[in-house]
């Protein structure tokens, strides 16, 4: 349930400020915001990853892996709802996924350095992330939360540009 969480607390956590980075940039077009976007993104998801490192109760990397693999599968989704996303921006999405992973974790050592995250040997504590449940219904909240997510700002804009 762990990584279910984390997955969810990614992806709300990511629509949330970026939301409130679009209104802090109402008069930019899109190609105007993409940078800021880009490295808003990162810096969300690096702290995204620095929190669920902290509160991982087994092997923290494993765990932190296995969130960032079902956030990037779960923004597949994207392809058909951001304009201009592909299938090369969704394979190539996985580095920085990858890499605000390393840096999150790296960084949760430093807030938590003593815990039982830490210990390698915890792999009978860890079976959920080697289980089919685990991962199908991980990459659904992933799907689920993305779709709701890009839905929800489509209704709040419309209806922000509608009443202007």
């Amino acid at each position: 349930m762990a990584i279910i969480r984390d997955v969810v607390l990614l992806n709300v956590v990511t629509f949330i400020l970026g939301f409130l980075l679009a209104f802090a940039m109402p008069n930019s077009t899109l190609e105007e915001m993409m940078p800021t976007i880009a490295l808003f993104n990162f810096v969300i998801l690096t702290l995204s990853f620095l929190i669920s490192g902290c509160v991982a109760k087994v092997n923290r990397f494993r765990h932190l892996r296995v969130v960032a693999i079902l956030i990037w599968l779960g923004s597949i989704v994207n392809i058909y709802i951001v304009p201009g996303a592909s299938l090369l921006t969704w394979l190539i999405s996985s580095i920085p996924i990858a890499i605000t992973m390393l840096i999150g974790g790296g960084l949760s050592f430093l807030v938590v350095p003593n815990t039982a995250a830490t210990n390698a040997s915890d792999k009978k504590e860890y079976k959920s992330a080697k289980s089919f449940k685990t991962w199908f219904f991980g990459f659904a909240a992933s799907v689920a939360t993305s779709v709701t997510t890009s839905v929800l700002k489509e209704l709040i804009m419309n209806t922000i540009a509608n009443q202007a």
